[in-house]
């Protein structure tokens, strides 16, 4: 009996979710762990959200939606993307869907076929590069430099005439780095000259401090028809499990992408969606409240990582990732992750993150001010134990 697809031989584990269930039975087995390894905000979903939820469940609002999405949510999205330079027209440039991995999916779905390459600006979230190895198509990473910015030759190299895509994330998850307006300029230059659609993931884009300014490379000139951002609700709204994300984009792309969940998934949950609306919509106190406490954890996770002898951090301006260099300790990323686990902290390896994340470590500090301090007090000894 054939019980498994070729597909699977190319559809690895989550790098970042496998970590969190390797974590959960070291803890079954009884070992108290620090949490640095998911970016999940720790922060309960506000009330008024949830009760907005409640209240359309109680009002039988529980029933299949249009694949597109809600119109009060679509309506609510255009309001809100304007707020970041983007003008979307509701009715035909955006889909709801359960959670931006699928949109991100869907998209490439929609326009990569096999053996098109997808260019793709690294470290990034590994499932970038699953995702377009599923759906049949070559990731074709490219290293920023050390600085956390773009060399113009290694990303002109890049491209091949099988290039369809550029997949671009800032803020950054794993570097928490923002790109300036010079590398956006770089990349809106190589989509508009080679003819490429480019995804530009902005999941992170309202966690930016020091006064940074995130600009989404969609605003640049000829840029808003051949962008689609992806974003949603998991971070700035403290919605995980809600899943629920959206594309913003080009028609026919769009278009095609809700052809791809009328045919998988039907639609985004109804009353996640209605409550979605209250989350745009509603006071944003909360959402303040959080992005603040983040900004004090950032500073202390960073001074304390950097007092740690022999270890490099460049300081994240957006997002609630460190991405410390750990190789001057001679040890593979993979090995000290393994390690921090018996010392009782669990975190991410850099190498799944892909070119440039070889040698480092993701630690979130989406997690208490306390987590923070003992989990860096463990990692302190563990280096030092090294020395």
């Amino acid at each position: 009996m054939k019980l498994q697809s070729k597909l699977m031989d190319r559809v690895p584990t989550s790098a970042t979710l496998g970590m969190a269930e390797i974590a959960r039975r070291v803890e079954a087995q009884g070992k108290k762990l620090v949490h640095f390894e998911l970016g999940e905000p720790d922060f309960t979903t506000a009330e008024n959200i949830i009760q907005a939820a409640y209240q359309s469940m109680r009002q039988g609002l529980t029933h299949y939606e249009s694949s597109r999405g809600v119109p009060k949510l679509l309506e609510a999205i255009a309001k809100h993307e304007e707020n970041y330079g983007i003008r979307a027209d509701p009715k035909k440039n955006i889909i709801v869907v359960p959670g931006s991995k699928f949109a991100i999916y869907a998209l490439l779905r929609a326009t990569i076929d096999p053996r098109d390459e997808v260019i793709i600006i690294s470290p990034a979230w590994p499932s970038y590069s699953d995702m377009v190895g599923v759906v049949g198509g070559r990731p074709v990473p490219v290293a920023l430099e050390e600085s956390l910015r773009l060399d113009e030759e290694r990303l002109k190299r890049a491209v091949s005439k099988r290039t369809r895509l550029l997949m671009v994330n800032s803020p950054n998850n794993p570097t928490g780095a923002v790109l300036d307006t010079r590398d956006l300029g770089l990349l809106r230059d190589l989509a508009v000259d080679e003819d490429i659609l480019v995804m530009s993931d902005e999941i992170y884009k309202s966690m930016v401090y020091d006064g940074v300014m995130n600009v989404s490379i969609a605003t640049l000139p000829d840029m808003a028809e051949r962008t689609v951002v992806v974003d949603g609700f998991s971070k700035t709204y403290a919605m995980t499990g809600w899943r629920l994300g959206y594309a913003v984009g080009n028609e026919k792309i769009i278009d095609n992408m809700v052809k791809i969940q009328m045919n998988t998934t039907t639609c985004a949950v109804s009353f996640v969606q209605y409550a979605a609306v209250e989350a745009l919509n509603g006071p944003q106190d909360s959402v303040q409240r959080m992005l603040e406490e983040y900004g004090r954890r950032r500073k202390t996770a960073l001074r304390l990582i950097q007092g740690i002898p022999r270890i490099k951090c460049a300081e994240p301006k957006g997002a609630f990732y460190l991405f410390p260099d750990v190789s001057s300790f001679g040890k593979l990323d993979t090995e000290i992750t393994k390690d921090l686990l018996e010392w009782g902290v669990s975190l991410t390896p850099g190498t799944p993150f892909g070119p440039g994340g070889n040698g480092h470590i993701r630690v979130s500090y989406a997690t208490g001010m306390d987590d923070i301090i003992e989990g860096m007090r463990r990692m302190r000894e563990y280096f030092e134990s090294l020395q």
